[in-house]
């Protein structure tokens, strides 16, 4: 890992948890591994708002970062 590079927050870590927890359950209903089948998973709203939750968290996180690097 580049020294520059930020590291994980707890919260990001949990939600990446959270998100491999909804894409395992979502390729669990979908048996030939299609793009149909897991976009058709009863699971796959799960994936979605995991997915969101967490881009809007690390989006904040960088943005954060990246104020905190302009203003030093």
């Amino acid at each position: 890992m580049n020294d520059d590079a930020r590291r994980l927050t707890q919260e990001e870590a949990g939600l990446m948890r959270e998100l491999g927890t909804a894409l395992n359950a979502a390729a669990g209903q979908a048996p030939h591994d299609t793009d149909a089948e897991h976009l058709a998973a009863a699971s796959w709203p799960d994936v979605v708002a995991v997915a969101g939750r967490l881009a809007h968290v690390m989006v904040g996180n960088d943005l954060a970062e990246l104020v905190a690097l302009h203003e030093a």
